[in-house]
């Protein structure tokens, strides 16, 4: 970093331009065909020396600083910076940060999350998480604060990422160009990295990687996420026509299309077991859900050097076993894969698949091989462009299956709702939806009876 010669002078301090240089692994400016440094990026620092009587005994200067694009822009970030400090006097709180204890290593925000990462490793946590946890900062954290010290590091800088970064980031074409217009990062995604960096931070606190001094995420607000409401009416009767199709056109699959409509996730569908479907010949069937599809990543798969792919976790997404009773026309569906998932298993190409719990999956193709996530996706996209249906998200029929509860006559309690399609859901919300919907309207029908003039149906009298 270099600061230009001139400067803007004001009272008690100054405005600098300053600069950050590209640098190589050793961190040796990079220079251009002409030998001048590359510039990284450029930004404007307003300083103000703290006035003598304020500061703590045996300091001789204190400096308070503001950063921006432009000198105006550094200069309102300063005076807010002053406001605060000159509010905490007022308050009688604390004016001045811990000094960092001479000796003491600094970390830097790259040196948090390695170690953090390691900590998480020991948790019982799946590769599959921690994997997502290491891609977040990675792609998006670690490009712009990887290199800062923690002990140096404010809030600011953080939501500068979270609310300006992050946000102007677009999305890359074949071509490594960025495509106009798009988006790379949607407020939930950036609500994800948010809710990463609060975690590894705490963690840092916890083990004092500030060096005594606070930590700056706990002044960032969670990010602002708006919810995608769907019209919940016209996705169950798109549902309904989907439904139409198969029991007319494609049958084998009602069992493992159908089983969404009972509020089954999509991992929690494939990994149905055949054990897992309990007294189906009796008078009272029902379906345990219990587990869940998972892949390996790449380093397990080395790990295990047995090259599988996918596994049988034996817990689901929420850690909640559930009890599904089976009732028509589910049941018959299911009888119906019974059968024909028997023979295919007599058949001599199907896979052998031993101890393996995968080779005891409900839902396997006619020669044994599991149905993937890709592969379910993608007989979902063709059942529903074959129904004429535009193809929505297999998750929405979760939605479907709690809005199609509420609008039963009387609607199902909301204890029974959560009790099949998991307490921890966003389905829910459209149950209360569909049941809030219907009351609305029977009130405000009745309510418009007294309002109706003569050209309608007078109101009643008395």
């Amino acid at each position: 970093m270099a600061t230009l010669g001139r400067r803007n002078s004001y009272k008690r301090g100054s405005v600098y331009q300053r600069f950050v240089y590209e640098t190589d692994e050793a961190g040796k400016k990079l220079l251009d065909k002409r030998g001048e440094p590359i510039v990284r990026y450029s930004y404007w620092q307003a300083t103000y020396e703290v006035p003598q009587e304020l500061l703590p005994p045996g300091v001789k200067r204190r400096r308070l600083t503001g950063n921006g694009v432009t000198q105006v822009a550094a200069l309102r970030a300063l005076s807010e910076n002053k406001s605060a400090f000159y509010e905490r006097k007022e308050n009688g709180q604390v004016l001045f940060r811990t000094p960092r204890k001479r000796g003491t290593t600094r970390k830097t925000v790259d040196d948090l999350f390695k170690d953090w990462l390691a900590h998480k490793t020991d948790e019982a946590i799946t590769s599959t998480v921690l994997r997502k946890y290491r891609r977040l900062y990675e792609q998006h954290v670690q490009p712009h604060i990887g290199k800062e010290f923690l002990d140096k590091i404010t809030d600011r800088q953080l939501l500068q990422l979270l609310n300006s970064t992050l946000p102007s980031k677009k999305k890359i074409d074949s071509n490594g160009k960025s495509v106009a217009a798009s988006v790379l990062l949607g407020n939930a995604a950036r609500l994800n990295i948010w809710r990463v960096l609060r975690m590894a931070f705490r963690w840092g606190e916890l083990h004092n990687y500030f060096a005594g001094r606070g930590n700056p995420m706990m002044l960032v607000k969670q990010p602002k996420v708006t919810k995608r409401m769907i019209d919940i009416d016209a996705r169950v009767d798109e549902a309904d026509r989907i439904m139409a199709y198969l029991e007319e056109k494609r049958p084998e699959l009602l069992a493992l299309m159908g089983l969404q409509l009972l509020g089954l996730r999509q991992s929690e569908r494939l990994g149905l077991r055949l054990e897992d479907v309990w007294g189906i010949d009796t008078k009272h069937p029902k379906l345990m859900v219990r587990g869940q599809l998972a892949r390996w990543e790449k380093e397990d798969m080395i790990r295990n050097g047995d090259g599988r792919r996918w596994y049988w976790r034996d817990k689901t997404k929420t850690g909640v076993e559930r009890e599904i009773p089976l009732t028509e026309p589910f049941l018959g569906y299911l009888k119906e894969h019974l059968k024909r998932r028997a023979e295919n298993a007599k058949g001599p190409k199907f896979h052998d698949w031993g101890d393996d719990p995968i080779g005891q999956l409900l839902f396997l193709t006619e020669r044994g091989a599991v149905v993937s996530k890709n592969k379910d996706v993608a007989i979902w996209k063709q059942v529903c462009e074959a129904a004429g249906v535009m193809p929505y998200p297999q998750h929405e029929n979760r939605f479907v299956t709690a809005a199609k509860l509420a609008g039963l006559k009387p609607a199902v309690p909301s204890n029974v709702v959560r009790a099949i399609i998991g307490h921890e859901s966003e389905a829910i919300g459209y149950y209360y939806q569909r049941v809030t919907s219907d009351n609305s309207e029977d009130a405000l029908t009745r309510y418009g009876d007294t309002y109706k003039t003569r050209k309608g149906r007078a109101p009643k009298k008395g």
